[in-house]
Order: structure tokens, then C-alpha cells, then sequence
């Protein structure tokens, strides 16, 4: 009996210390980084962005009934005319637009366009786009576009939620990065929420959880990581499903889980004899797409360059996007040319239209696909033109007003419009393909005809060929819930991928190029003179570093004439430069606010010592007690630099003591890089350090410097470079020779090889020391306006952290996010 009880003691004790030991295994780091940081943020955000997206699209269809019943009691009025009422149906669709574009405008205006392009180039790490992913940017999308959408735009929805749901997931995960000791992995985390965001943005729109995460790795990533996978599917699920509780509560919708656009087609619908058709469906959806991209790039480059649109935007900025919005509420009114194009239907209800089972163009009552006269009124002008003529005047008014719409900075995608264009276009061959059928007597075939299957496959078709991805057929499996239409749906998308890109380069490619985001080309395959190229060839040999040895009085002239530098390599001692690690540019901010902090602290202990001895002598001497303090009080303030920010009446006067932090505040706030951008380098130091600690060498905390950066030997060829910065996500490489410094590989130098097939300059001459005469000169150049002409970056932005752009409005209004280059971090 004892043996037996002994023995389960042990093994209860056994089972005792492996609990411990995995339960100090399982520490609240790991703990706190799996549930909080990975489950609960991904969670919380799907969660936020169906409340959105369910927020959003209430407020929108409350503001498009508004307008119809607007325009349904102009009507009704005896005494208005159809001048009254297009007067009403026109200033609605004004007030709105002009709304969305003062108010994002004043607010934010990087809220303006897709969001798509921008979220690609800071995901692959070549560009910061300078409060990009603010709060103030995310309310500015939010409203702009509840604000455009419900004014009756042809505008999509699906790039700016990518938008805004990449700026939910900065917020959230900002409050979670301050937990971290290490502030060097949360890059790789940015990049990892970024993935995700754009996933719950795609899945948020349409309710389509696995197309949301295929298409947003097409557009945004070259590289996804397969760790990344469980993440977005998790938060686009938990949006989808989230999304569809928020819906079941709204009167009009089903309470059961159905599609977005549910069909219900036979089951003989496709036929293996219709497959060419497909094929050839897809062949010209191709080059209805590469057309779109080409027209869209003309017409916003002719935008911004033509002389007239300056004019114009010079004197108000309102006044294009008036004369567009203008122009597209008088061709959509319905008592006008707009009910020859269904111009008072909204875009979720004419895609419904399309995806009908039914037949259009079936005289026939007893035939079993017969439309209702309801449908059949709407898209016959009242009986006046046939479907044919709406369905052609359709295609061509939206595939010119899509373009047209973006001459107006608003929050705008382009998916939407172009999937409702290609929707149409497939429903315009499917019917007439059913009269050709018909007419020739073919009884057999005309039943297997199906005009709405070829609606969702030219839909699928067209949106592939724009994007360039063939994500867009799972999209569409998941929005009508037709899987057994799989096969049709990718053949004709594979096709028009194909042809389109052999053409033109997708949309979001084409935006980015329009707004000068920097972005690494791919390496072509067939010029074996780039593959020879090594990293010795293009590197830059003029690397400013820092030592251990460094002192404070070298620091302070090395980041003020280095202001396009960002991160600094740290090496063991000047002659052997064996790297140990790097440093950015805002932890030596860092650094010298420390030792700021630390001189005013020694200075204000004695001034402290010096009070108590006037004190003392005051009362000895009560006569001379005024001037004393002054002259303790004078002697006890931190000296200024001769151009000092803070203006002097800014101090305390006389004998009034004053708080370190305050001035150290507007010390850091002085270094940000606003002034650095501008060269003001004999402003960058407003506290001057003693003689005794400028001489002094610097503090590098282990903590605080990255003591792994990423290396290249001098051999490693562009290829292997190449693949590495688009894997990695890299923004540079230090080139080491048996571990010494010899050089920095960054972005620009690899893209300039790849654009140019040439290498580029291989050292960089030392920057010149910025004088006040030079920024006096620079100011006044850049005071005179020269048209589109921009200023080069220098050549020796070698080592910014990655090139980050200030996104500003130009002469025609569109955003250009290329006028302002200059070094930032997340």
C-alpha cells in the first residue's frame, strides 16, 4: 500500500515540475506576444472594420435614398418643370462632392485616390508616405468617401478600405509596440499588420474572406510570407462574419448567410461547346483592359501638365472637380440622357440586374427564363430603345465617366466601376448571343445560353485584366456563390491577364508611376549584362560612420552636414572599420537630448547652490540682493546657439525657475525632420553642450543600436541583390570585406542599374556644408515656379532608411506624392 502510494506521488510530482517547466517556458512575454499581439489585435481588427464597413454603407444608402426621393417630390410638384428638376437632381450630387473634397482637402490630403498603390510601395519598404497612415487620414477617408459614394459617383470602395483598414492596424498595433524593450523588430511587425490590413480591406467590401487575402497579396506583395497566412484569413473571417450579424439586423436583408449576389443559374447553364467562347471572352476583355489603363494614364497626365487646368486650379481648387461632378450628375438624370444609360439605378442593383438568371431579350411570356416587365422597364428607356442600345450606351458613358471621375481629389477606388463595365459588357454578348441563337432555330443550345453566366465571367475577366490578378475569379465565386463556374471563370481571367499585361502594366502600377512612388522594377531575365554586375560595382565608398571613440563634438557636425543620411554605421575604430552594428538618425537625436538633459540638470543644481548663497548674502547685504540674483539667474541658463529657434522672451525672467523637460521638448521637436528636410543645419542644435562634454565620447546603449545589420560581400551579384531587397523588404545593405566596412548597396543605386543598364556613380563626393546663404538661395528657387520641373534627389541619399515622400496637391489637384523627398521612419 505504501509502495503504491509512494509511487504516485512521484509521478505526481513528475506531472508536477514539467507543468512548472512549461509554464516557465510559457513566460507572459510569449504569452502576452500570442494572445494580445497576434489573436486579440487580428481579431479586434476585423471586428472594427465590419462596424465600419456596416457604418459606412448604412450612411451611404440612407444618403442615395435621400436623393431619390428628393428627385421623386420634384416630380411631384405641379408647378416644377424639368428644369427645377434637374436643377435638384444635379445640386444634390454637387453638395456632396464638393463636401468630400473641401473637407479632405483642409483635413487630410492623402486621403485622396485608391490607397492600393501607396499601401504596396510602404509594404515593399521603398517609400514613407509622410502621415499616411494617421488617424486624422483614416476620419478623412471615412468621411470623403461615405460623402462621394452616396452622391452617385462611379466610384469603388475597395482601395480606400485597404486605406483605412492599414490605418486601424497602425493605431492598434501602437498600442502594443510600446510594451517591446526592442524597438528593432517592430518593423517586421509593421510589415505584418500592413499584410493583414490589406486582407480585412478586401474582405470587408464584398464579405469575401479567401478572395480578400489572394487579391490583396497580388497587389500589394511580391513576397508574402506564409506566416502571414493564418492572420489575414483569421481577421477577414472575423470581419465576414461580423459583417453579416451587422447585416441580418437591417429590415431588408435575409436572415439567413447567402452571397452578396446570390444566383441561382441551371445546372446546364455551360456547356463544354461554350468554353471557346469564354476563352475568346477573356481574349477581348484583355484588350478592353489594356485600352482603360492607357486612356486613364492620358487623361491625368494631360490633367496635370496642361496649361488651362493650372490656370484654373491657380484661381480655386474647386472649380474642376465642380465642372466634373456637374458633367456627370447632367449625364445620369434620369429624365434626361441618363435614363438611355440607367442613370437613377445604383450600382449594387444594376450588378444584380446582370447576375439575373433571366433573359432580356425574351419576347416569349411562357419561356421559362422570361424577365419581369419591372426590370425590363428600366432598362428599355420605358420601352422606347431596345436593351441592346441601354446596354452599349451603358459600357460606353461609365467606361468614359470611371476616367473621368478622377480628375475630382476624393477618396476613390477604381474595382468597383470597372467590375460593374465588364459585368455589362458580358451581359451585352450574352444576350446577343441568345437573339443569334435564337433566330437560327437552335432551341437546344438557346436553352443551355445563360446571358447573366456571361455577365459574371466578362465581370471576372475585365476587373483581372485592370488589376492584373487572378484572385478576382475567387472574388467572384464567393460574391454569387457559383463554384460549379469555376473553370469558365479562370480561363477567361487567365486570358485577358495575359493579353492585358503583355500591353499595359495594371492600374495600380500605372497610379504609382503617375505619383512617383518608388518602387523596385523587376529584373528582366534576358540581359545577362545586369546578372554580371556585382555589389562592388554600385556601391557607394563614401560611408560616413560612427566609433566608439566618437565624440559629441563630431557627432553634432556629422549628422548636422549629413541631413540626408538616416542610418549611420557603427565600426570598431577608423583604420580597421570593422562593422559592429548601426545607428539611425532619430536615436542620436536621442543621444544629444540625453546629454542636453544632463548639462540643464547640472547647470540648474547650481543655480539651486548659487540661490542659497544669495540668499545668505541677502541677508548680510539687502541692498545688493536684486543684482545678484540677476546675475546668478543669467549665469544658471543653458547657453544658446547663435540661431537658436526659441525665441529669447520665451525664457523665464529674472529669478523664476523654469522645467528642463519643457525646453528639452522643443529642443526634440526643433530636430524633427521638417527642419532637417530644409537644411536648416545651424538649427538643428538649439542647447549647446559644455567644452567638457562636447569632447567627451559618446553613449551607444546596446539596446539602442542595431547590432545585426544586413550585410553583402563585395561579390554578391544583382541578382542575389535584387532578390534579397524584395524578399527582406531591405532599404540597404552595408558591403563588408572579411567584416570591414566598404560600402553601402541601397535602393536607388539597384533601381538606377536596372532602369538605366548602366552603373552608377560609385563614390559620392562629401556634402558640402550647408550655409545660410546657400538655404537663403535654395528658398527663393524653389519660390519660383517652374510648371512640373521637380528637384532630383542628391546622390548621396545612399543610406536613407527608405525615401519618404510628403504627399502634397499640385496645380491640377491631384495628389502627386512625388514633390517632397526626405528621410522619415514609420
Amino acid at each position: 500500500m505504501d509502495s503504491g502510494t509512494s509511487s504516485t506521488s512521484q509521478s505526481t510530482q513528475i506531472r508536477t515540475s514539467k507543468c512548472h517547466s512549461f509554464f516557465q517556458k510559457c513566460n507572459w512575454r510569449t504569452l502576452r506576444h500570442v494572445i494580445i499581439e497576434d489573436w486579440s489585435l487580428t481579431a479586434c481588427l476585423g471586428i472594427i472594420m465590419a462596424f465600419l464597413s456596416f457604418t459606412m454603407d448604412l450612411c451611404i444608402e440612407y444618403i442615395e435614398d435621400w436623393h431619390d426621393e428628393l428627385l421623386s417630390l420634384s416630380k411631384n410638384v405641379p408647378s416644377a418643370t424639368s428644369l427645377v428638376t434637374f436643377i435638384t437632381w444635379t445640386s444634390y450630387t454637387l453638395l456632396f462632392v464638393i463636401t468630400s473634397t473641401v473637407f479632405v482637402r483642409f483635413v487630410a490630403p492623402q486621403a485622396i485616390g485608391s490607397g492600393i498603390p501607396e499601401m504596396k510601395a510602404i509594404i515593399s519598404g521603398t517609400t514613407i508616405l509622410k502621415e499616411y497612415l494617421s488617424l486624422k487620414t483614416m476620419i478623412a477617408k471615412c468621411v470623403g468617401m461615405t460623402l462621394s459614394l452616396g452622391s452617385g459617383l462611379p466610384i469603388g470602395k475597395e482601395g480606400p478600405f485597404v486605406h483605412v483598414a492599414s490605418t486601424v492596424a497602425v493605431c492598434l498595433s501602437k498600442l502594443t509596440f510600446g510594451w517591446s524593450k526592442n524597438h528593432f523588430p517592430q518593423e517586421v511587425r509593421y510589415t505584418e499588420v500592413l499584410a493583414t490590413a490589406c486582407a480585412v480591406g478586401v474582405a470587408c467590401t464584398f464579405s469575401a474572406p479567401v478572395g480578400g487575402v489572394l487579391f490583396s497579396i497580388e497587389v500589394t506583395s511580391a513576397y508574402f510570407a506564409k506566416s502571414n497566412y493564418w492572420r489575414g484569413f483569421f481577421a477577414a473571417t472575423c470581419c465576414a462574419g461580423v459583417l453579416r450579424l451587422l447585416r441580418v439586423q437591417l429590415p431588408s436583408k435575409d436572415d439567413f448567410l447567402v452571397a452578396f449576389y446570390q444566383t441561382h443559374y441551371p445546372p446546364d447553364s455551360v456547356t463544354p461547346e461554350q468554353l471557346p467562347a469564354f476563352a475568346l471572352l477573356g481574349l477581348v476583355c484583355g484588350l478592353a483592359g489594356a485600352l482603360f489603363i492607357s486612356c486613364h494614364r492620358n487623361f491625368v497626365l494631360s490633367l496635370k501638365n496642361n496649361k488651362f487646368t493650372k490656370r484654373v486650379n491657380e484661381k480655386s481648387f474647386i472649380i474642376i472637380p465642380v465642372g466634373v461632378t456637374f458633367l456627370i450628375a447632367a449625364l445620369t438624370f434620369p429624365l434626361g440622357y441618363g435614363k438611355y444609360i440607367v442613370g437613377h439605378l445604383k450600382h449594387r442593383d444594376a450588378l444584380a440586374h446582370f447576375f439575373h438568371k433571366c433573359t432580356w431579350s425574351v419576347s416569349d411570356e411562357s419561356h421559362p427564363l422570361k424577365c419581369g416587365a419591372k426590370l425590363l422597364h428600366n432598362w428599355t428607356a420605358d420601352g422606347t430603345v431596345s436593351i441592346f442600345v441601354t446596354l452599349s450606351l451603358f459600357v460606353v458613358a461609365f467606361f468614359l465617366l470611371t476616367i473621368l471621375c478622377n480628375a475630382i481629389p476624393i477618396p476613390a477606388g477604381q474595382f468597383m466601376p470597372v467590375f460593374v463595365i465588364g459585368a455589362a459588357f458580358g451581359r451585352l454578348i450574352g444576350e446577343l448571343m441568345v437573339t443569334a441563337y435564337h433566330e437560327d432555330g437552335s432551341n437546344q443550345a438557346h436553352m443551355h445560353i445563360v446571358p447573366g453566366v456571361y455577365s459574371v465571367v466578362c465581370a471576372a475577366a475585365f476587373c483581372g485584366a485592370v488589376t492584373h490578378t487572378v484572385s478576382v475569379s475567387v472574388i467572384v465565386i464567393e460574391l454569387t456563390g457559383q463554384n460549379v463556374f469555376i473553370l469558365p471563370v479562370l480561363i477567361a481571367v487567365l486570358i485577358a491577364n495575359a493579353v492585358c499585361s503583355y500591353f499595359q502594366p495594371s492600374i495600380y502600377e500605372s497610379i504609382s508611376k503617375i505619383k512617383g512612388l518608388q518602387q523596385l522594377p523587376p529584373l528582366p531575365a534576358t540581359s545577362s549584362k545586369l546578372h554580371d554586375i556585382q555589389a562592388k560595382q554600385i556601391m557607394v565608398h563614401n560611408v560616413k560612420f560612427i566609433t566608439r571613440s566618437t565624440t559629441y563634438r563630431q557627432l553634432k557636425e556629422m549628422v548636422s552636414n549629413s541631413i540626408d543620411i538616416e542610418v549611420f554605421p557603427i565600426v570598431n575604430d577608423p583604420d580597421s572599420k570593422i562593422l559592429i552594428g548601426s545607428v539611425t538618425r532619430s536615436t542620436l537625436r536621442e543621444i544629444w537630448s540625453d546629454q542636453v538633459i544632463a548639462s540643464m540638470t547640472e547647470q540648474q543644481l547650481k543655480q539651486s547652490k548659487k540661490r542659497k548663497r544669495s540668499k545668505t548674502w541677502s541677508k548680510i547685504s539687502p541692498a545688493s540682493s536684486n543684482e545678484s540674483t540677476s546675475i546668478h539667474t543669467s549665469q544658471s541658463l543653458p547657453k544658446l546657439s547663435k540661431s537658436s529657434l526659441i525665441d529669447s522672451s520665451s525664457f523665464p525672467k529674472g529669478g523664476e525657475d523654469f522645467s528642463a523637460q519643457r525646453y528639452v521638448k522643443h529642443f526634440v521637436q526643433s530636430l524633427s525632420l521638417s527642419h532637417w528636410k530644409r537644411g536648416s543645419s545651424h538649427k538643428q542644435f538649439e542647447w549647446e553642450l559644455s567644452e567638457e562634454r562636447l569632447d567627451q565620447p559618446i553613449h551607444l546603449d546596446e539596446q539602442r543600436i542595431d547590432s545585426t545589420p544586413f550585410q553583402l560581400v563585395a561579390q554578391t551579384s544583382l541578382f542575389k541583390m535584387h532578390s534579397l531587397f524584395c524578399l527582406l523588404g531591405l532599404s540597404r545593405a552595408f558591403v563588408t570585406d572579411c567584416g570591414r566596412l566598404r560600402g553601402v548597396v541601397a535602393l536607388k543605386e539597384i533601381k538606377s542599374v536596372i532602369e538605366n543598364g548602366v552603373s552608377p556613380v560609385t563614390s559620392v563626393p562629401p556634402s558640402r556644408k550647408v550655409t545660410i546663404a546657400t538655404i537663403t538661395a535654395s528658398i527663393r528657387k524653389s519660390s519660383i515656379k517652374t510648371g512640373n520641373q521637380r528637384k532630383e534627389p542628391a546622390a548621396s541619399k545612399w543610406s536613407d532608411r527608405r525615401v519618404s515622400v510628403v504627399p502634397e496637391l499640385d496645380e491640377t489637384g491631384i495628389i502627386n506624392n512625388a514633390t517632397e523627398i526626405t528621410p522619415s521612419s514609420l
